[in-house]
């Protein structure tokens, strides 16, 4: 019977979750909020701590942006009932967070406050460093290219210059974006999403690299030959991977940011 009533609420929760997110909602999401807060202070009251304990540990991999404000809460009821924090649970805490930094600009400013306090409480009951701020840079200033191999620049390339949803508005920020996509898609997803939008964003690569100042004629081929043998989506790694060392390449070479437009494809 438990089980199934927190079945519901968590699913009454996502549902709710999602229409926040899309403008759609039509039931108050304080009120889901109460009922789950109510389930879990009595579940709290007659737990042993094992029990809190295996509870808590479900908790931070389900906690969507707009849920942790009550996620907090949850939490400092389950520790009172005697729950210890482990190190995944520490790290589930840690991604809730970057996950935060990584969309709060377009976070709702009303539900900004509330998810900022919970994410401090949160960090604060799992004794977890606070994620950094995400140092997005303006789309019309220089890009400043960091130090390291590829791999690490394009990490902190996409910090810097790709946006929490849409297109980049730089050529520059749109080839990260492409290469990181296309790379979660075929790698992380076994190419399951793979249409003509992704078809259309790795045939764009071939088109940006030969701008501004341009990677030389034997880079600008290989870049070919990779956005060939990916355009199936059938993923080898060493392509994948070619082809953001690539990316990275063409960027280094352009720092000054080159306006892109609205593009044809969805994704």
């Amino acid at each position: 019977m438990i089980k199934s009533v927190l079945i519901q609420i968590s699913m009454a929760a996502r549902q709710i979750a999602a229409s926040c997110q899309t403008g759609k909602a039509r039931v108050p999401r304080i009120q889901v909020d109460q009922e789950w807060l109510g389930y879990i202070g009595a579940m709290a009251a007659h737990s042993t701590p094992d029990q809190a304990r295996r509870e808590l540990q479900r908790l931070p991999d389900s906690t969507a942006n707009v849920q942790i404000a009550t996620t907090a809460q949850t939490a400092q009821m389950l520790l009172s009932a005697g729950a210890v924090v482990d190190d995944d649970m520490r790290a589930s805490v840690r991604l809730i967070g970057e996950r935060f930094e990584f969309y709060r600009d377009s976070f709702s400013p009303r539900l900004l406050p509330a998810a900022e306090s919970g994410l401090v409480a949160l960090y604060e009951l799992f004794g977890v460093p606070a994620a950094p701020r995400r140092a997005s840079s303006s789309p019309e200033a220089p890009i400043s290219v960091p130090d390291g191999g590829w791999r690490t620049r394009h990490e902190a390339l996409w910090d810097a210059l790709v946006p929490a949803s849409g297109h980049a508005p730089n050529l520059q920020g749109e080839v990260i974006r492409i290469t990181g996509r296309i790379a979660h898609e075929l790698l992380g997803n076994g190419g399951g999403n793979w249409d003509s939008d992704y078809q259309a964003m790795l045939a764009s690569i071939p088109l940006i690299v030969a701008s501004g100042c341009a990677l030389s004629t034997s880079d600008q081929e290989e870049v070919s030959r990779l956005v060939s043998a990916l355009m199936s989506g059938s993923a080898r790694i060493d392509d994948i991977d070619g082809l953001s060392k690539l990316a990275v390449k063409w960027l280094s070479q352009n720092p000054g940011p080159i306006v892109f437009d609205a593009p044809t494809y969805r994704r």
